[in-house]
């Protein structure tokens, strides 16, 4: 997931909370510091400062205190993020109707700054934030994402050789294979051929580590570095390389400008004079939120693959009954892996990496159902309790990659699974991409590999800012040759 990706994967935690409660100053409309709410159902004020971030505490952060909220009160439900009133939805026709909003209210994303600054698109909104979004979107439109299958295809296979020198029997660590992969494809697709070498891709992927972490122990721990300690200076040091690989990047492509039909983001950048601190932030926020997600996907169906032998075996079937002699992925053959398709979303929904996206309309009231919400609330779309409700997803902890055939899908609300986020031109941008560098992974992988999971490992989710898995995901290989599975070498 791209911008909007990454924008709407934030988990707000209660430390996180208590973190802005000295920036939360703004009050909603009515009289008193609180608006009243009286007809939409849910929660008093706990605490006059702090709203009701007990109860938030009490359920082990903001992910359990909304699953707790919705099943008390129902679809849609209030809360008070300090002195501010916050609406939870949780149904496929509320999503509906907030689909269309534009505007992120900042207040729920505001330790990000740290990393990215003020200026990146994640806080851009009303005119600045939908002339960027309809300026760089199309870099990642079906006809431009079908032009990068063959270097997707290019990454796997590389990927599929360095994993086919690995001894017989020995432990496969998934996660660093991942994030490479996915920053390559990420970098190469919006930043040009700039980006090849693996000590590159390896630093890279460290500096965002660091500074990463270091932020979620600012605002996840309330522990801050001190001002020229050795950890503020490795922090301000990983930052730096981030933000000087793109500037690098940049200046290469003003120098030799692409000859190709196809115009990456860097390049509309370019030709539409973005300036220059507000290009490399929005650089960094479509990398990040690029590589990121995408990883994590494909680690968590790994996960599941290397756990469901039968489900592993009908993917497996499909890609080599698709991809015949060739063995390739191509913009012919990617839209044929239907199963494939619908592994990915059994993965994306049970790994909640997008757990819920928020809106705000800080001029006018919106109505939502029989509620109207005053101006200037923030509006939470809590993807990951509809995606726990049973209603819809029977017994909805276990993996059964069949909730997605196309005859389920025709069943349900087609606002019940959205993993990209919602329209008003704010759904993730890269989804094509993202769908695309998953299923050829995958596909490359299984008609290459069985995949085993190691014996004992139980894979959880973190609790950072995003959703991500706990530990590395180890598996063992059994290398395939001529439709059968032969022990590795």
């Amino acid at each position: 997931m791209d911008i909007s990706s990454l924008c709407i994967v934030v988990i707000v935690t209660f430390l996180a909370l208590l973190a802005f409660l000295s920036v939360i100053k703004k009050k909603v409309s009515g009289s008193g510091t609180y608006t009243s709410g009286r007809d939409i159902p849910g929660l008093k004020v706990s605490h006059a400062q702090h709203g009701n971030l007990d109860l938030i505490t009490k359920h082990g952060g903001f992910n359990g205190f909304l699953l707790w909220l919705h099943q008390q009160y129902g679809p849609i439900a209030k809360f008070w993020f300090g002195e501010q009133m916050v609406v939870s939805i949780a149904s496929p026709q509320l999503f509906k109707e907030t689909s269309r909003m534009f505007d992120r209210p900042g207040l729920l994303f505001k330790m990000l700054e740290v990393i990215i600054t003020e200026k990146a698109i994640q806080y851009a909104n009303k005119e600045d934030g939908k002339w960027r979004r309809n300026t760089y979107d199309s870099c990642y439109s079906h006809n431009n994402v079908m032009k990068s299958i063959g270097m997707l295809q290019k990454l796997s296979e590389e990927m599929v050789g360095r994993w086919s020198q690995i001894p017989h029997g020995e432990h496969v660590p998934c996660r660093q294979g991942m994030f490479m992969f996915a920053i390559k494809a990420v970098m190469q697709s919006s930043l040009g051929n700039f980006f090849f070498q693996d000590e590159e891709v390896f630093k890279f992927w460290e500096s965002y580590n660091t500074s990463w972490s270091d932020m979620e122990q600012r605002f996840l721990k309330e522990d801050f570095p001190q001002p020229g300690s050795e950890r503020e200076k490795i922090f301000n040091e990983a930052k730096k390389y981030m933000y000087d690989t793109i500037a690098a990047a940049i200046e290469v492509r003003r120098k030799r400008p692409t000859t190709e039909k196809r115009k990456m983001l860097i390049d509309v950048m370019i030709e539409n004079n973005i300036p220059y601190d507000v290009m490399q932030c929005d650089v960094l926020m479509f990398i990040i939120g690029g590589f990121h997600t995408t990883a994590n996907s494909l680690l968590w169906a790994l996960s599941f693959i290397s756990a469901h032998s039968d489900v592993q075996e009908k993917m497996y079937q499909e890609v080599k009954n698709i991809l015949g002699d060739t063995g390739k992925i191509t913009p012919d053959n990617i839209g044929q892996l239907v199963y494939t398709r619908q592994v990915i979303d059994e993965a994306l929904r049970i790994a909640k990496i997008a757990p819920y996206a928020a809106r705000f309309d800080d001029d006018n009231d919106v109505k939502l159902g029989d509620y109207v919400i005053p101006a200037g609330t923030p509006i939470i779309q809590a993807i990951n309790v509809e995606y726990n409700d049973p209603a819809r997803w029977p017994n909805p902890n276990e993996f059964d990659p069949d909730r997605f055939s196309p005859e389920k899908v025709s069943e349900r609300h087609p606002y019940s699974f959205q993993p990209f986020g919602f329209a008003g031109k704010r759904k993730c941008p890269g989804y094509r991409f993202a769908y695309a560098e998953v299923t050829t992974a995958l596909a490359n992988i299984l008609l290459s590999f069985q995949i085993q999971g190691v014996k004992g490992q139980e894979v959880k989710a973190s609790c950072g800012l995003l959703g991500a898995l706990d530990d590395e995901v180890w598996i063992t290989l059994e290398k395939r040759s001529s439709g059968s599975v032969q022990p590795m070498k």
